[in-house]
């Protein structure tokens, strides 16, 4: 694919849709952009943890499995 370097160049500019039959299918990301996006999402799920640890703290009981804490736990570097 000869155009993979320009589009890869695009891509550190602005992020790409991929469509598939006329539906997204993908985006492709820069480094930064990416980053960003990881940042944000472990913001948001630390933000959900200390909402239950609150919680628990009041005696209030979670639906998460230590299962689900552990992967949580695990894939955002927590």
């Amino acid at each position: 694919m000869r155009r993979w370097g320009k589009v890869l160049r695009e891509a550190q500019r602005n992020s790409i849709e991929v469509r598939s039959h006329g539906e997204r299918s993908a985006y492709i990301l820069g480094v930064e952009e990416y980053r960003e996006l990881l940042a944000f999402k472990r913001a948001a799920l630390e933000a959900k943890l200390g909402e239950a640890m609150d919680g628990i703290e009041r005696g209030e009981v979670s639906d998460a499995t230590p299962h689900d804490i552990t992967r949580a736990k695990a894939r955002y570097g927590l």
